[in-house]
Order: structure tokens, then sequence, then C-alpha cells
């Protein structure tokens, strides 16, 4: 269902707060045309929030642990993580 959603409402950007860990659909957010940047808020620990096979296998887009941001997150943990992906350009591919 969330891959139609991206086919339908092509957005620039999307917000995903807490994925679970090795989820079906964040691989169809780095396949998304549209997306420009994708910001996840979870943490750094794999077996706690996000796709993290799908972040690191994915070529069309970078990847940054934004410091600031992580620090932000309530309540505070060393193990909090907001992660900024940015498509590539074409020169960067």
């Amino acid at each position: 269902m969330r891959k139609r959603r991206l086919l339908k409402y092509t957005p620039k950007v999307v917000l995903c707060s807490w994925p679970v860990p090795k989820n079906p659909y964040e691989k169809h957010v780095f396949k998304a045309d549209s997306v420009q940047l994708y910001i996840v808020i979870g943490t750094r620990n794999p077996q706690i929030t996000g796709d993290f096979e799908a972040y690191h296998n994915d070529d069309k887009f970078t990847m940054e642990l934004d410091e600031r941001l992580s620090a932000l997150i309530v309540p505070p943990s060393e193990d909090n993580a907001v992660y900024l992906f940015r498509k590539k350009t074409a020169g960067e591919l």
C-alpha cells in the first residue's frame, strides 16, 4: 500500500519516525522517482529501528547522520538518530 501512495502523491520529501527494523517499505522510498529527501527519526541500532540493509545498499541517495537533530529527540539518548538521505545528482551517480 505504501508503494502506491508514493506513486499517487509523488512526494519530494518523506519523513518516517521509528520505522520497524528490517521493514518491507523503506526500500520503496529509495526507488520512488519523486523523492529528493528522506528523513528518518529513530536510533543508531538496526535491531530497534530502520532497514539498515536498504540504507547501505542504496546507491541513489547519500546518507547523513545529523548529530544536531539527533540531540533534539526526547527522551535524550546517545542511541537517538536522525538520518538524512538526499538524492544524488546525475554527476554524483
